[in-house]
């Protein structure tokens, strides 16, 4: 049987959120709140489906 190794001095379970150790106030916030508003279906009616998985592909796995 495996065992992972482990870590006295792990402070949490679990990662961390991003959410959790971004400050209420840090300038992130309304970066993202501008992004989840942009209306994507021009974009998405131009392009074919699999360009648009490309891209989407290749700016989420920076």
């Amino acid at each position: 049987m495996n065992f992972r190794d482990h870590n006295q001095r792990q402070t949490a379970l679990f990662p961390h959120s991003f959410e959790d150790l971004i400050p209420t106030s840090h300038p992130v916030r309304v970066v993202d709140l501008v992004v989840e508003q942009l209306n994507l279906q021009g974009l998405i009616k131009t392009y074919k489906k699999e360009v648009i998985q490309v891209i989407i592909q290749k700016c989420c796995s920076k």
